[in-house]
């Protein structure tokens, strides 16, 4: 049997003070900061996935080998041999070695 249509309406309704209102709009900022947050992240890891193509096509814009010739490689080496040079100091300056490197 179907029901009878309701003949009044109730109308439950709750109302916030002051201090409800107060937390809620706290609430509510702290939601929108981290809408914001996470808006800004996929932001700037967009803008970072773009420079890194930008630098890759710097990188790479004159071909990706380029000759070797004698100069290059003797560049190569000997900013290799000054980079090692630095590095052995702080090596045996760990194990007790000669400190004179460092002064």
């Amino acid at each position: 049997m179907p029901r009878s249509k309701p003949n009044h309406v109730q109308v439950h309704r709750l109302e916030l003070g002051t201090w409800e209102r107060d937390r809620i709009k706290r609430a509510e900022l702290v939601a929108a900061g981290a809408v914001f947050a996470s808006t800004a992240g996929i932001v700037l890891a967009g803008a970072g996935a773009g420079l890194a193509g930008y630098a890759l096509y710097q990188w790479l814009k004159d071909g990706l080998f380029s000759d070797i010739t004698p100069d290059s490689v003797a560049g190569f080496t000997k900013s290799y041999l000054s980079l090692a040079g630095q590095i052995v100091p702080n090596i045996s300056w760990f194990g007790g070695g000669d400190y004179s490197a460092w002064f």
